[in-house]
């Protein structure tokens, strides 16, 4: 409403000096922002917008998809609207079980993330690899999260899924929607039955190593200095605590429906806001657009 809008201008004129602008619904953009992310003064706004129905969305002044090299995204929560392992054990039976250790995992109350995902994976030891074809066919990505990737890769970015989920998922996600690449675990599978065992990704650096909040970190900035750059030219997406420390360095952060933990660290949180309407931060394609 003409009501709220004005709240939040006179709010944000008494925090950063300037008025927001508005390029949707349910999004305020604020421009030229010289405060960090976690300051006090830009949370209380935002959490002023988020009341209100609004997300906030604070970026460098002029900022051009142009300025990035590439995208990251988690899979779980964040490219897809599912927790995959939950499904999995949920359709055998262990959902609450195996539910109650992901969200304290993704809340940040357990720390030892390795641990966490290898004993949700030891409860599916024994169990039918068909499970995997169940959640496949029931998977569905958040709206507008295909049309923002195919217009970035039209672009010339790269896109990758940098995932402590598993490479049954996410390859398969990656060859579906011509993404660049994947970096995610390796769940243990013997004929048609799951091992009850994890492992990191095989390659360099992680060798095995469960790919966990700093070894995301570790694939992005590795993967963006085979490209030339740094992580400050990705834009990296998440919605836990295991993706606190990539979207910390990324140029520009965003939550998907971000967990306490996280949501000091983005630019924007996604709640009300498509995908699609990602594309509007981004001063070139609002020119493209118009």
């Amino acid at each position: 409403t003409s009501e709220t809008r004005a709240r939040i201008i006179q709010t944000a004129a008494g925090i950063l000096g300037s008025a927001p602008a508005v390029y949707s619904p349910t999004c305020q953009l604020f421009e030229n922002i010289s405060l960090e992310r976690n300051d006090q003064k830009l949370l209380e706004l935002s959490g002023l917008c988020r009341a209100s129905g609004i997300d906030a969305a604070f970026v460098p002044a002029g900022m051009k998809l142009t300025d990035f090299k590439a995208f990251f995204f988690d899979m779980d929560s964040t490219f897809v609207r599912s927790e995959t392992l939950d499904e999995m054990a949920a359709i055998e039976g262990l959902g609450k079980e195996c539910a109650a250790i992901t969200q304290a995992a993704m809340d940040g109350t357990l720390k030892d993330y390795a641990a966490s995902l290898r004993a949700r994976v030891k409860l599916l030891e024994g169990r039918s690899t068909r499970r995997i074809e169940m959640v496949w066919s029931n998977m569905r990505l958040f709206e507008g999260l295909e049309t923002l990737v195919r217009h970035v890769l039209s672009r010339g970015l790269r896109v990758y899924i940098v995932s402590s989920g598993f490479t049954i998922f996410t390859e398969r996600i990656a060859a579906r929607y011509g993404l660049t690449g994947t970096c995610s675990n390796v769940i243990g599978i013997d004929g048609d039955t799951f091992t009850g065992s994890v492992s990191g990704p095989a390659f360099a650096p992680f060798n095995g190593r469960i790919l966990d909040a700093g070894g995301k970190l570790e694939f992005v900035t590795s993967t963006m200095a085979r490209l030339g750059g740094s992580p400050k030219e990705c834009v990296c997406f998440g919605d836990g605590s295991n993706d606190v420390k990539m979207l910390s360095a990324a140029g520009l952060a965003i939550g998907n429906h971000p967990k306490a933990v996280l949501l000091p660290h983005c630019d924007l949180a996604l709640q009300f806001m498509t995908y699609e309407s990602v594309l509007n931060l981004f001063a070139d394609v609002r020119a493209q657009r118009s």
